[in-house]
């Protein structure tokens, strides 16, 4: 936490530093991605199944899980495979935008990036929260396009570009695998 702090403060610095100092893929995805993950999962879990109740669709938010049973591992798998498909993206566009095709700075950039979004979220219990995660969001996408720049050598330029592009090819697929989610 201590570095989400420092990353928020002083992002140039904490992301030259990750470059000078990188953390292991395993790490990210286990010790940071995956805790976090759950904790989205159980937040999602406790609201639909005892805090949220009341709400109704006539407010816009139906309690009912979307995928009935399987809800808890389609936001786990959701919120998991979020960074992870945002970095193979970054890695793939990087190239294109002057950048260097690099997927441990790729993920580094997504995890470290997308952090304010997992803290956020893992509130979600509570439905105002999405406010929260709105703010989270927009301060991501400074992050990210930041990150690009001092870790995967991307023109300052080019940086916000290289973000948009790879929300919206992430975006993108994510509409698709819940169309086909939906239809299975």
């Amino acid at each position: 936490m201590r570095r989400l702090l420092l990353l928020l403060l002083w992002p140039r610095a904490v992301w030259a530093d990750l470059g000078a100092h990188p953390v292991p893929v395993r790490r990210l995805v286990l010790q940071i991605l995956v805790p976090f993950a759950a904790g989205i999962a159980a937040a999602h879990q406790v609201g639909w199944s005892w805090l949220n109740t009341d709400w109704s669709p006539q407010y816009g938010w139906s309690a009912d899980p979307m995928f009935g049973d399987a809800s808890l591992a389609v936001v786990f798998g959701l919120a998991l495979g979020g960074p992870l498909s945002l970095a193979a993206t970054i890695a793939w566009l990087a190239p294109w935008c002057g950048g260097r095709r690099d997927w441990p700075g790729s993920l580094s950039v997504a995890t470290w990036g997308t952090l304010p979004l997992l803290v956020a979220a893992c509130g979600l219990f509570f439905m105002p929260m999405i406010v929260v995660c709105l703010f989270a969001a927009a301060l991501c996408f400074r992050l990210h396009a930041i990150g690009v720049c001092v870790l995967l050598g991307v023109p300052a330029e080019d940086g916000a570009d290289l973000v948009i592009g790879s929300w919206m090819a992430t975006l993108a697929c994510a509409s698709l695998a819940g169309l086909l989610l939906e239809l299975i």
